[in-house]
């Protein structure tokens, strides 16, 4: 369509078409991407929220793990007795 056009650059109706292709196609693209990285910014915006959330767990998980750890918390068990 290209090549017609510059074949023939008096005929006003191939050229017309040939900058509403181009514009149709420029824009389709530009939208393309602008829908894209907005999908893309969404999926990394919940992951942050998912990131912090988990973030925030860790002081208190590791707390409750010296916690634990110490004898302080959780269920006792016996010493384990050996058979011989």
């Amino acid at each position: 369509m290209s090549a017609a056009s510059l074949a023939d650059p008096s005929n006003a109706k191939l050229s017309g078409l040939v900058a509403v292709v181009f514009k149709g196609t420029t824009l389709k693209g530009l939208l393309l991407n602008g829908y894209a990285f907005g999908t893309i910014a969404t999926i990394a915006g919940w992951s942050a929220v998912v990131a912090f959330v988990g973030a925030g767990l860790m002081p208190i998980l590791t707390i409750l793990g010296f916690l634990h750890g110490a004898g302080k918390i959780g269920r006792k068990s016996e010493e384990p007795t050996a058979t011989a």
